[in-house]
């Protein structure tokens, strides 16, 4: 028997193509979000003005929402610091335009430099690499991690949008950018890995995850995990997909 009931359609539709994608092919009539509305609350007006690239998007990490809510505390959003927190972390045009210098493009970087140049500020920034994103574009590697990359996208459309000066392939040396008169520099270089004090950690079997994922090592076929926090479990995840060669 056909339903007859208006159908909404829900989880995991962070994209306004795919929306509109379930409409029009008639599989839903409605579609419902809400971490997408956590990323970005603007994230309908941007849709419908044709800004979707500036779409801050729903990664689906749920380490600010559900693992919040699930602890009985206040919900937010990785991405946006400002969910639920309007009224305290309120951005405002700077009284003082200042020369600043932001070292390092993951997403603290990402977030100061667009942040520091929305308000009014010149701001320069620097990544070593050749691409912007640090770290997380290792967590984009990982399967199922794709969407992080969009994180990376919505930081680079602000950037864009902003007039930031962004300097990617470049090592920033403290002589340069006190030459530069920068007043003031915002060091945003990230964490390195932690080495255990374990025996027989130099052995020549023992890799980093940093060495897999970058691909300086390959796994062999019968590979052990030491660490099963939020890492280890990535690894095992990459190294166990069914789509690797």
């Amino acid at each position: 028997r056909e339903l007859r009931a208006p159908v909404v359609a829900s989880n995991r539709i962070n994209d306004p193509a795919l929306a509109e994608a379930l409409l029009a092919r008639g599989d839903a009539d409605l579609v419902s979000m809400a971490g997408p509305l956590l990323a970005d609350a603007d994230f309908v007006a941007k849709a419908a003005q044709g800004r979707a690239d500036e779409i801050n998007t729903c990664i689906a990490c749920n380490q600010g929402c559900l693992d919040e809510a699930f602890s009985g505390r206040l919900t937010g959003c990785l991405v946006n610091p400002q969910a639920c927190r309007e009224t305290e972390l309120v951005v405002a045009p700077a009284r003082t335009r200042r020369r600043i210098a932001v070292v390092g493009s993951g997403p603290g970087g990402l977030a100061c430099a667009a942040t520091a140049a929305e308000r009014g500020h010149e701001v320069t920034l620097y990544e070593a690499a050749p691409q912007l994103g640090g770290q997380f574009n290792l967590a984009a590697r990982i399967p199922g991690k794709q969407e992080y990359a969009a994180t990376v996208r919505h930081f680079q459309a602000r950037l864009r949008g902003a007039g930031a000066t962004v300097c990617t392939g470049v090592s920033a040396q403290a002589g340069e950018l006190a030459a530069r008169g920068f007043e003031h520099v915002v060091l945003a270089t990230g964490v390195r890995p932690r080495a255990p004090d374990i025996e027989g950690l130099d052995h020549p079997c023992v890799a980093s995850y940093l060495d897999i994922l970058e691909g300086r090592r390959v796994a062999g076929p019968r590979v052990a995990i030491i660490g099963a926090g939020g890492i280890g479990f990535d690894i095992a995840e990459l190294l166990t997909h069914e789509d690797l060669p």
